[in-house]
């Protein structure tokens, strides 16, 4: 009896011992990143580009216990990107990298084969697509398709290649490298008549069949597959062109969002609203009915909530209400500038950045625009948004491009009061205010847009 007794005892020890046994619930980060000893911090992005958190550095060194969902993230530091990563609760990796040589990245430690998968993907595409540009799509159909289909089987060997790989990663990621392909199939028939210089251009008829199979409901893929969303998205988008066909009064931006309302997921329905809501309630030219649909489409409390705030932040600028101001911003011509310096003229404020490849696009036309309406009671004044570390760049860049109008600097990038006061979160930003500097649109036309003369030609 004693000796069943023992043995007994120590069965329920080993269970016990068993169902003590936590799950993993933190990640660890840690490493160092060569020429970056002046760097405070560098942050880790998730899949949504949204910063989850921040890594501080000591002299380029960093180690960090990191409580977030398994997923895929992204190291940054500034505009330089570290590393691409899939994190895992209970990975433990030591990375070591250089900020002036991303050839230089090595992983090791637990979880680092995935990660040490996704560089080798994507120095590959850096090799084999990346370095192609645009060119890639002036191809003709075929050579474009066996292009694609050679760089799918292509990382698909680079995967099978990679030993310890989770079997719930492997069967993502294998999908994931069919909806890459599937990107570039979609996306064909836009790239290859803007690139190719075909503005009639439309693919054969059975270029894109593949993507009639696609099943635009998938939840696990849609949070793991980056190349999913935009899959999905696209689909919803062009569900909404429908809907504007069926009502021709609807602004594209209600469309996206009424064509959303008819997901079966609500993971997905709630995501693709809020990302549109919370930078398309700033642009649109009917906020009232744009947070009415959204509120009818969402269903997720938070989401609901900080849109709602936007909206009720945005109806202060409504057309007739007082600007927000801004004081002292630094004038390129010397000294500095506030709103109430123009005041008794009409003001258009183009709000961009250096590094803004649509705001560098409007700059002949708000050249050409300013040149044809100089003589009138109107001021052009172009405020940057650069950063600090940035302000010799666009000193330089006006001197340059020979920037006409007022050129201001504001004092805090887009974290300046004026910026946050009109809830500018992605730039071009274009404002009309009147002479007494009430707002008459707080979403005016892009000097490309020939709306804007017709606006200026009637109020002058």
């Amino acid at each position: 009896m004693k000796k069943l007794f023992t043995i007994t005892f120590a069965a329920i020890a080993i269970i016990s011992c068993k169902e003590s046994v936590s799950e993993p619930t933190t990640t660890i980060l840690a490493g160092k990143l060569a020429n970056a000893t002046e760097a405070k911090h560098m942050l880790l992005y998730d899949g949504n580009n949204e910063v989850v958190d921040s890594l501080s550095l000591d002299g380029g060194h960093f180690a960090d216990t990191l409580s977030i969902p398994d997923g895929h993230y992204m190291l940054r530091l500034g505009r330089s990107r570290i590393a691409d990563l899939y994190l895992e609760k209970g990975n433990a990796l030591t990375i070591q990298a250089d900020i002036k040589d991303k050839e230089a990245l090595t992983i090791s430690g637990k979880g680092a084969s995935t990660n040490n998968y996704i560089q080798n993907k994507y120095r590959y595409l850096n090799d084999s697509l990346h370095s192609m540009g645009s060119q890639v799509y002036t191809l003709e159909e075929k050579a474009y398709k066996d292009k694609m289909l050679a760089v799918k089987t292509s990382l698909e060997t680079i995967l099978g290649a990679q030993d310890s790989l989770s079997a719930t990663y492997l069967a993502l990621e294998k999908r994931n490298l069919h909806f890459h392909y599937l990107q570039y199939i979609n996306r064909y028939e836009r790239y290859h008549s803007h690139y190719a210089k075909k503005p009639d251009f439309k693919a054969s008829a059975q270029f894109a069949d593949e993507l009639k199979s696609v099943d635009y409901t998938n939840e696990a893929d849609y949070q793991f597959s980056n190349n999913y969303k935009e899959l999905v998205r696209n689909y919803y988008i062009k569900e909404s062109m429908a809907v504007v066909e069926k009502d021709s009064t609807l602004d594209s931006d209600v469309a996206f969002l009424k064509a959303l309302a008819s997901s079966k997921s609500d993971i997905i329905k709630n995501h693709l609203a809020y990302e549109s809501a919370r930078y398309g309630i700033t642009y649109t030219t009917d906020i009232e009915s744009y947070f009415e649909t959204f509120k009818k489409v969402a269903t997720d409390s938070a989401n609901i909530a900080s849109i709602e705030d936007k909206y009720n932040r945005l109806l202060g600028l409504k057309a007739g209400n007082v600007s927000p101001s801004f004081e002292n911003y630094e004038n390129f011509a010397g000294g500095t500038s506030s709103l109430s310096d123009f005041k008794g003229k009409y003001v258009y404020i183009d709000v961009w950045a250096t590094w803004c490849g649509p705001c560098l696009a409007e700059i002949p036309a708000l050249k050409k625009l300013e040149e044809d309406y100089h003589d009138k009671n109107i001021a052009f004044l172009s405020i940057s948004v650069d950063n600090k570390k940035d302000h010799d760049a666009w000193k330089q860049m006006v001197a340059d491009r020979e920037l006409s109008g007022v050129q201001l600097y504001a004092d805090n990038s887009f974290d300046s009061d004026f910026i946050k006061d009109y809830l500018i979160v992605a730039i071009p930003k274009f404002i009309l205010l009147d002479p007494e500097g009430n707002i008459i649109d707080a979403n005016a036309k892009r000097p490309s847009d020939a709306k804007i003369r017709s606006t200026f030609d009637a109020m002058l």
